[in-house]
């Protein structure tokens, strides 16, 4: 992807060196104090240009005040200077005005209240190889360092809030570098600067799901053969996953969510369909929160979810477990996210081999595979194309994708339209077969 994609979607300025240099006006928009006096505050002393250290520091600094006055374009800067030079003029040309409304405000505060070692930290941050460029992490990465500082501002928070008693809305008040306007101009200025590269995982035809699965299901029959039980219940778990996170729609974490208490509670047919239990404990719980999904016994496209289930369930009474993750290693505990893609990579490496044409165009190379195909997202966003195209509605969509939001409410009310809302879930078998029969 061209590094300069989003910048030549702007009118071109033939200015090389945009981002690296002040303009006349930026100090009228944009709270500003020089490098030197930012490095007497952090360090409480005059910086010493033979240390390496100090001239970095100093190369920061001037990098964080850049990005601040970059948060606005040089059109609005030069506008804005000419309106306050106009105004200037006519307060003294016509009353004689003198005084205001530019006042300076005198020197700045002795401590570092506009948050220069917030925004040095996110630039020493991006300094890292990034996960699409050796050079730099991207803005989406780094951001998090921001947020990690303004939590430990929160902890010290003294209880001052504006509270909304009618409609039981509080603000807190928090003091800190993280929430000063400095440092939301120099973030804003920071992330036009760098850009952002969004790589989603691509989504998969169902014929390489299903390809997929024949070859994970070979390799469950030689593993049996074999006497090889630790490669057979990988096998399963991996094809079971793979399965019901497409069928299902479910994201990377969801398909772990699979529990094997209640995989052993609803091994039969409940109304012809598979009932598929995910747990997980909300944010402020202690215990599991169970969301019921549900799936025809065997897809559209010929997609045994009922025989994947019993195998799961299957490999877990083999190895005595009544109860834990049922996506899980040899000792019971939770598979993680890197076994599983490799697992699913490691298949993709075979079917490619033998037939390429089965993957989208921008697999050119086993190296795309790892690189543009994930657990994470690949899956769902699959599951999500094969509904849009074969014309499933967007009610049985956003019923099978209910729970998600319910999740995500950690216990609230989840925000649904209105005859959704009062839907009653245990009775939409049917949205959930028309979903699943078209996967």
């Amino acid at each position: 992807m061209d590094p300069d994609i989003d910048r030549k979607w702007r009118r071109k300025t033939n200015d090389e060196f945009e981002f690296d240099y002040a303009r006349n006006g930026d100090h009228l928009l944009t709270p500003f104090c020089c490098d030197t006096c930012v490095f007497r505050k952090i360090q409480d002393r005059d910086p010493l240009l033979s240390n390496k250290q100090d001239s970095e520091l100093l190369a920061f600094i001037r990098r964080a005040n850049l990005d601040s006055f970059w948060s606005r374009r040089p059109s609005t800067v030069a506008q804005n200077g000419g309106i306050v030079r106009r105004n200037i003029q006519e307060l003294k040309d016509r009353l004689n005005v003198t005084r205001g409304p530019y006042i300076s405000k005198g020197p700045a505060t002795s401590y570092d209240s506009e948050g220069y070692v917030v925004a040095i930290s996110v630039l020493l941050a991006s300094t890292r190889p990034g996960r699409y460029e050796k050079s730099h992490s991207q803005w989406q990465t780094v951001r998090h360092v921001k947020s990690a500082i303004a939590n430990f501002e929160r902890s010290f928070n003294e209880g001052l809030a504006l509270i909304e008693d009618d409609k039981a809305i509080s603000q807190h008040f928090q003091e800190g570098g993280s929430s000063s306007y400095w440092y939301s101009k120099f973030a804003q200025g920071c992330r036009s600067r760098m850009g952002e590269v969004v790589k989603k995982d691509l989504a998969l035809e169902v014929v390489l799901i299903v390809a997929v699965l024949d070859v994970i299901e070979e390799k469950i029959l030689e593993a049996s053969k074999t006497g090889n039980r630790s490669d057979r219940d990988k096998w399963i778990m991996a094809g079971t996953y793979i399965a019901i996170s497409y069928v299902l729609s479910l994201r990377g974490n969801e398909g772990f969510m699979l529990d094997i208490k209640e995989l052993r509670n609803n091994r039969s047919l409940k109304k012809g369909l598979v009932w598929i239990v995910l747990s997980g404990i909300l944010k402020g719980e202690s215990t599991p929160s169970l969301h019921q999904l549900r799936s025809v016994p065997i897809t559209g496209s010929g997609i045994e979810v009922q025989m994947w289930m019993d195998r799961l369930a299957f490999v877990h009474e083999d190895a005595g477990r009544n109860e834990g993750p049922a996506i899980c290693d040899e000792d019971g505990y939770l598979l993680s996210f890197s076994a599983m893609n490799e697992l699913f990579w490691q298949v993709l490496d075979e079917v490619y081999d033998v037939s390429p044409d089965l993957f989208p165009k921008d697999v050119t190379s086993s190296e795309d595979i790892r690189i543009k195909i994930n657990i994470y997202r690949t899956l769902r966003r699959s599951s999500d194309s094969k509904a849009i195209r074969q014309g499933v509605s967007k009610d049985d969509i956003s019923i099978v994708a209910r729970w998600k939001k319910k999740h995500a409410a950690k216990g609230k009310a989840a925000a649904e339209v209105m005859h959704i809302n009062y839907a009653d879930q245990e009775l939409l078998n049917e949205c959930f077969a028309r979903y699943t029969s078209k996967m």
